[in-house]
């Protein structure tokens, strides 16, 4: 006969007879861990008042108080304790009293161990049952308050009167409290076809989950509903709502957004504008000129970074003044800041130009730039040359080619070069122009693909995988890593393309795979436009599933962006993660200011894990993470006495070819 079940029970024994008392309590204490004996029921109830009790074995005949007022006096506590009485056989009146207090058990005296035994195992399989529902009653309420802490609960009809609303929330749900706005029925904030689609949803037992638009006082606001029917029988009587405001959310994205399009420095449109701003135009059309500043790299060893800005903020305050000069119906100027000390500056004619025409325009543009002095301080007058760099009318990346003209005037000494008068110069560049091929091949012939590759927890059991980038090269019939292509991508117009096509791939893969995988992105990633608001679409389906993985090296570039970027992931659910953390200048400040959940040891000290100092320094950095409650991954696990190394150091999840090798999704199938 199993006993497991009692060993857990705190259980009072009620008996006057001290001789019994003390015998039977002995023989309890063997069985479970918490016995409490007393002599009458006055006794017990204090016993009651001042510990958890589960069970009350009890005589019936006792002075002060028996065990039937003892059993009254626990029912009318509302301690809904199960009790369990000892009766001898000359207590009928007893026992019929007993009865109609509906008492859960009865024994006879004198009592037999084994059946008292079964009898408190059947009590026990009970008040074990009551327990785990009042454990679930309690998650359940503790859900329900989640719920409706953080959203907004409506009870409607099937006319979409409001018949009530959670106030747990409702003060900051603006558009629904009822301090400041009356509304008495939702179809005053949502429209027709989305109410009826609701309806429709509900009526069938269907839940209806959707981003919808609600209108309020002329303001509008973006919500998540969610609803379900509340009262059914034959038909549904109430339907409940539950709303999750996006307003903020949206919001805030649509600043980072925004911001993103702008360079810092000089306020001036970037690169993620100016790639938008060429895919709506015709390069037949346009003309384009990188303007870059000689010698810009000394000046900021020489003067420092702050001064770099304010030197870049003046020079691109001289192009606006001479273009905006220069400006006219038939020859429109805009100007773009790309990275570093480099400037774009597309140039739109209104009829196509001739080369004298371009020879000119170009010439005296340098001419005015280069005229005089720029004045940085107020002791600090600096002479600056630049180098131009012109493409137009070209079918293929206008921008790579207008750079390539760049690198060539600074090659050739020259104050600007045209490349469609350099045609010859192609050999120089043939490497990159057949990577560019190759490139542009895996594009048209859908070959950029995502490998998988594992990542293990202790036990060596699959727990989630990292998407890995790579392109199919089906005419030397290779598989190439982002090291061979990955710069020459970031340098086109293509780049966002390219990352989208992998995380929509990798993201459809997640139905084989069923587990979360990780999502490798660059700087420019998180400050490309384009490819914050495609997360934001994936994200709103996908985003218990996803970990986005960022450089450590990456994110020093511009740490306010960085966080803006994590915040907005994490509103939407995601996971982030640092990748190759400790390859270089570790930054410790990442942990105060990004809302990180993992991070990933570099391999090149996942390598020296065996060595004394290696071992040290992986030990601090898996201490100090799961202080903060921080995953640690190892990377580059290579052989079974690493991976035993990190075991023993605490790390949670390992990766690496000891494992597994990244592999296509067909291998998984």
């Amino acid at each position: 006969m199993s006993t497991t079940l009692i060993n857990d029970l705190s259980i009072l024994y009620v008996e006057d007879d001290a001789t019994v008392r003390e015998s039977l309590s002995s023989t309890l204490k063997l069985l479970s861990k918490k016995i409490y004996p007393a002599s009458d029921g006055l006794q017990a109830l204090e016993i009651i008042k001042n510990q958890t009790i589960d069970l009350v074995i009890t005589d019936i005949k006792m002075p002060k108080l028996d065990g039937l007022e003892l059993s009254k006096k626990i029912q009318e506590l509302n301690l809904n304790i199960p009790i369990l009485i000892t009766t001898a056989h000359d207590e009928i009146d007893y026992l019929h009293k007993a009865i109609e207090l509906n008492i859960d058990a009865f024994i006879t005296k004198p009592l037999n161990i084994t059946s008292l035994i079964q009898s408190i195992t059947k009590l026990a399989k009970i008040i074990s049952t009551k327990k785990e529902l009042e454990k679930k009653k309690q998650q359940l309420e503790q859900f329900k308050k989640a719920v409706n802490f953080s959203n907004l609960i409506l009870d409607i009809s099937q006319e979409g009167e409001i018949l009530s609303i959670s106030t747990e929330n409702s003060i900051e749900f603006d558009l629904f409290n009822p301090d400041k706005i009356k509304i008495t029925n939702i179809k005053e904030c949502i429209s027709d076809e989305n109410f009826l689609h609701i309806l429709e949803s509900v009526n069938d037992l269907n839940i209806f989950h959707k981003n919808l638009s609600l209108k309020i006082n002329e303001e509008q606001y973006t919500v998540n509903i969610t609803a379900f029917a509340n009262e059914y029988g034959d038909d549904v009587k109430t339907i409940n709502l539950i709303l999750k405001d996006l307003t903020k959310t949206l919001k805030k994205k649509d600043q980072i957004i925004e911001s993103l399009y702008i360079d810092q420095s000089t306020n001036l449109k970037n690169k993620f504008a100016l790639y938008k701003r060429i895919n709506e135009l015709s390069t037949s059309d346009l003309m384009l000129c990188i303007i870059d500043l000689d010698d810009f790299r000394k000046l900021t060893k020489l003067y420092g970074y702050k001064m770099g800005d304010k030197i870049l903020k003046i020079v691109s305050q001289k192009i606006l003044k001479i273009i905006n000069v220069e400006q006219k119906e038939e020859l429109l100027f805009e100007l773009y800041k790309l990275e570093s000390d480099k400037f774009v500056l597309l140039v739109l004619p209104k009829s196509p130009l001739e080369d004298d025409d371009i020879n000119a325009i170009m010439s005296n543009l340098i001419n005015k730039l280069e005229d005089n002095s720029f004045e940085i301080e107020e002791n600090v007058s600096l002479d600056i040359s630049f180098t131009f760099g012109i493409a137009y009318n070209e079918e293929e990346d206008i921008l790579t080619e207008a750079l390539i003209a760049k690198d060539v005037a600074r090659e050739s000494k020259k104050d600007f070069v045209i490349y469609n008068k350099i045609k010859g110069i192609k050999n120089i560049f043939a490497r990159n122009l057949q990577l560019q091929k190759k490139i542009k091949n895996a594009f048209d012939e859908d070959k950029i693909i995502p490998y998988f590759q594992p990542i293990i927890d202790k036990n060596k059991n699959v727990v989630k995988y990292e998407a890995l980038a790579r392109i199919i090269d089906t005419e030397d019939n290779k598989v190439l890593t982002p090291f061979f292509f990955l710069e020459q991508i970031k340098a086109s117009k293509n780049y966002s393309k390219f990352t989208k096509t992998i995380i929509e791939k990798s993201l459809q893969c997640t139905s084989i795979l069923q587990k979360e995988i990780s999502i490798n992105l660059s700087f420019e990633d998180i400050s490309n436009p384009e490819i914050i608001l495609f997360l934001e679409e994936k994200l709103l389906k996908y985003s218990s599933i996803i970990t986005i993985e960022l450089l450590e090296s990456e994110g020093l570039k511009d740490i306010e962006k960085t966080i803006n970027f994590c915040n907005l992931m994490k509103d939407y659910g995601a996971k982030i993660a640092i990748d190759d953390f400790g390859a270089g200048y570790s930054n410790f400040e990442y942990f105060f200011t990004l809302p990180i959940d993992k991070i990933k040891i570099d391999g090149s000290l996942i390598k020296k894990v065996n060595e004394y100092k290696g071992y040290v320094l992986v030990e601090a950095i898996v201490n100090f993470c799961k202080k903060l409650d921080i995953k640690v991954v190892a990377e580059f696990v290579e052989d079974e006495k690493t991976f035993e190394t990190l075991k023993s150091l605490g790390v949670d999840w390992f990766q690496g070819y000891y494992f597994s090798k990244p592999k296509p999704i067909e291998d998984f199938k």
